[in-house]
């Protein structure tokens, strides 16, 4: 592997950036649009940093070299290029799903790019805010920040998998991690293959910017770092870090920007999904700490010998003993099963079968029981005396066939119906823990211990996070007071919400109401959820129920996942706890007044 910045520049100089295939057929169905200009085909260039660089390089090292000054906007470049041009350039590009990459590199280039898309929009906020004319100018070079690590996905082996080793398992710093493999700074090899690929002078400013001035470079440059530390944290103490400087650059204060940061990756997660990214306001990274540690970014070709080769050869050997004994045991049982073989007279085995069944009772919803008659599978006897048709003998077969029909349609519906409500399956622990709540009901505990009691056990229903708010009456607020798994510094844990304002909790605490927000009815609900409560639980899948005395509103009942999605079953039990709840909060009241 290449050492040192002189010898990784004269290996990726020559080097092309590929473009993702659906950037290509995106751009190729606006060429199809004739009423469409040449300029508005830039537009999936600002989603694609690989097709942008691979845009300007082509375009400023023919205009340099003619002694014409590069150009620094998409819209330029593509109407400098000409319709024709541009269609043949488009034809010729790399394409990622075309250069049988390992695996993990291929998705950690995909992962940088999600990340510099993020930076672009962010950045692009920020240049309207200081009323920049191209804005989009400001998104292209933010995110061509990432220049050196989309090439060393590409072709830097495992380089870059070595790098995010260091620097999210090992802890080290981002710039130390790559000058230890790289034998030179990420951002030094980024600058000198920009400025040699004639990139727009912005992008070359933000990759050799230190941060210590006011200018767009310095902003593109901070953009870039906050969204490769949020795709890991965003409450650690990098991201605070990162935020006291952001805060420094704007003249703002940290709980400003913090807040606007948050709402923009929430605001962009429509913007990136439509492009095919994932969206940056994802939960994990968001609830993540300082420790930890995400399995993507343990293993490398180095060292996943060295790590786990003793584990290996232990699990290996288990299993062959395993297998070998098990082997031994079918063998066994096969010679016994065959020794012990004898002939089955067919119909007594299928009479006896078809006796057990007639001799079942089917239970219906009012504990009364249905049995089939057996008499109704037979043809009544007659003596020699009497005279039997045919036709007599046939009228007699369709009334027994009709019976037997009628009957088997009121067994299956019974068992349908038992199916329906069947209420889904409990775990033993949350049975245990269902039990214990009961018997404090029926106990009259205060209302604290039931309401703690209840928060606990939700956690056993599925969920990974759970939160009380107790309604405030006099200032119409609900403000988080009981938690279960919440971390000191979560935003969630001193969450208040005014129900004085029209929106979902609102409607839930009008009476006994719950909700499950999922991608079925997101886009009914998501409108009508406070932005404060979005910001501070990041969740786009939760349980939220409204907790009463008889008609007296106490609080809310909330719970989400930090990883997965949450099921209808979960959202059964976590019903049921709450109902237990609202319950044990009358008998408590009833034993106060006593």
């Amino acid at each position: 592997m290449q050492y040192g910045l002189a010898q990784w520049l004269a290996y990726l100089s020559d080097k092309r950036l590929p473009l993702l295939k659906r950037t290509r057929a995106s751009v190729q169905s606006r060429i199809d649009q004739s009423q469409l200009s040449i300029t508005q085909y830039a537009v999936p260039a600002l989603f694609d940093g690989g097709f942008a660089a691979y845009i300007f390089q082509h375009v400023n090292t023919q205009r340099v070299s003619m002694g014409k000054s590069p150009l620094t906007t998409s819209g330029n470049a593509l109407s400098h290029l000409g319709g024709a041009a541009f269609q043949s350039l488009l034809n010729d590009a790399l394409l990622l799903e075309s250069m049988n990459l390992h695996e993990k590199n291929q998705l950690g280039y995909l992962r940088v790019m999600e990340q510099a898309c993020h930076a672009g929009l962010q950045a692009k906020d920020w240049a309207k805010q200081r009323g920049v004319l191209q804005p989009e100018e400001t998104q292209l070079a933010a995110s061509l920040q990432s220049l050196p690590e989309m090439m060393l996905w590409c072709y830097g082996d495992t380089a870059m998998r070595e790098i995010e080793y260091l620097h999210y398992v090992k802890k080290q710093d981002y710039e130390k991690a790559a000058d230890k493999v790289l034998g030179c700074g990420m951002r030094e090899l980024g600058a000198t293959l920009a400025f040699k690929w004639e990139l727009p002078e912005m992008a070359v400013e933000g990759l050799r910017s230190r941060q210590d001035n006011f200018t767009l470079a310095t902003g593109v440059s901070l953009a870039a770092e906050l969204t490769r530390v949020v795709a890991q944290n965003w409450y650690g103490r990098q991201a605070r870090d990162i935020i006291q400087r952001i805060s420094k650059y704007k003249a703002k204060p940290e709980a400003e920007i913090s807040r606007q940061l948050h709402l923009n990756a929430v605001n962009f997660t429509e913007s990136m999904l439509g492009v095919g990214y994932a969206a940056p306001a994802r939960l994990l990274p968001q609830l993540a700490a300082d420790d930890f540690i995400d399995s993507q970014y343990i293993f490398h070709k180095k060292n996943a010998d060295s790590m786990h080769r003793v584990k290996e050869s232990e699990i290996d050997e288990s299993v062959n003993v395993k297998e070998r004994s098990r082997k031994e045991m079918a063998g066994k049982h096969k010679q016994e099963a065959s020794k012990k073989q004898m002939p089955v007279k067919g119909r007594s085995g299928n009479a006896r079968l078809v006796s057990n069944i007639k001799q079942q009772a089917v239970k219906k919803p009012g504990n009364s029981t249905v049995s089939v008659d057996n008499s109704q599978s037979e043809v009544p006897f007659r003596s020699n005396n009497d005279t039997i048709t045919k036709a007599s003998l046939a009228i007699e077969k369709t009334k027994i066939k009709k019976k037997t029909l009628q009957n088997k349609a009121v067994i299956g519906s019974n068992v349908t119906t038992e199916k329906k409500n069947r209420l889904p399956a409990v775990s033993r622990e949350l049975g245990a823990a269902i039990k214990e709540f009961q018997l404090m009901v029926v106990q009259g505990k205060p209302a604290h211990e039931l309401i703690e009691k209840a928060v606990k056990s939700s956690l056993l229903c599925g969920v990974q996070r759970c939160v009380f708010s107790v309604k405030v009456p006099d200032k119409g607020l609900l403000v988080s007071r009981y938690t279960a798994q919440v971390r000191e510094n979560d935003a969630i844990k001193g969450l208040k919400i005014s129900v004085n304002n029209p929106h979902v909790f609102t409607l839930l605490m009008e009476k006994n109401r719950s909700l499950f927000l999922n991608d079925s009815n997101r886009q009914k609900y998501w409108n009508s959820i406070p932005e404060e409560v979005k910001l501070a639980t990041g969740a786009r899948q939760f349980f939220a129920a409204s907790i009463f005395a008889n008609t007296h509103a106490m609080g809310l009942m909330y719970a989400d996942k930090i990883k997965g999605e949450l099921t209808q079953p979960e959202f059964t039990h976590f019903q049921g706890i709450c109902r237990l709840l609202s319950k044990g909060i009358v008998q408590s009241a009833l034993n106060k007044k006593k």
